[in-house]
Order: structure tokens, then sequence, then C-alpha cells
């Protein structure tokens, strides 16, 4: 769907926390990773496999229509 562009724009959910919530034993801390990175890697990783040209479909997937979507 990415490579064809049958998905216009590709993102993650990033919900930050404070220092003090991030230290928390694990059973207690807040859910949630930052994870642009590992859905970058992971988009790039299943574009490469499948012959295709990961960054020109990063870029406009990821930056470029994001960006047109939101403003």
């Amino acid at each position: 769907a990415l490579a064809d562009g049958n998905l216009e724009a590709l993102a993650s959910h990033h919900e930050p926390h404070s220092p003090e919530e991030k230290l928390m034993e694990f059973d207690y801390a807040e859910a949630g990773a930052p994870a642009l990175r590992e859905a970058f890697a992971a988009a790039w990783r299943a574009l490469a496999q499948a012959g295709h040209a990961p960054a020109p479909i990063l870029a406009r997937t990821m930056a470029q229509a994001p960006r047109r979507i939101l403003g």
C-alpha cells in the first residue's frame, strides 16, 4: 500500500511522559513509547525487501504528506 500510493501518510503514535513517569517500575509506568524510529525502520525494511526504493516513499508518506494534511 505504501509503494503503490494507496496509503497517503504513515505515522506513529507518541505520547510523551515526564522523566518521573519514565523512571517508575514497569508495572506502574504509563503505556506508550516513542515509536517513530521503530515505525521508520520497519517500513524501510519491508519496502526494501519488496524491492522498492524506501527513501522517496518514506519521505513522501512520513514527512511530506503529513505536513500537507496537517498544515
